[in-house]
């Protein structure tokens, strides 16, 4: 009696067969594949993980704000943090040159 089919390759297999005569593989074998240990019902979130033009200059004009930015992402968002976090300490580099400068 053929009433389970080959998780493999889908042949019929006869219950008391432990493998499958079609493929050679373990007949009843559970495939779990990423989609089903994944919640169907949630969405998944998508992150993109680029900095903007303009955080990165006002991260270059205010080095506090670029830090700031690094430190919130540089967990989630690592890309973004390393841009702000480099925009952000040229920025300090430069400031505290023009003002050594300056005094």
């Amino acid at each position: 009696m053929k009433d389970k089919h080959c998780t493999n390759c889908g042949h019929a297999v006869d219950s008391a067969t432990k493998y499958c005569p079609n493929c050679g593989n373990d007949a009843f074998q559970e495939i779990v594949n990423d989609r089903e240990r994944t919640n169907r019902s949630e969405p998944q979130r998508v992150v993109i993980d680029q900095a903007g033009c303009l955080v990165v200059l006002l991260s270059f004009i205010f080095p506090i704000v670029g830090l700031v930015l690094f430190l919130v992402w540089m967990n989630t968002r690592p890309n973004s943090a390393k841009a702000v976090g480099i925009a952000a300490l040229i920025g300090f580099l430069l400031q505290a040159g023009g003002f050594s400068i300056y005094v």
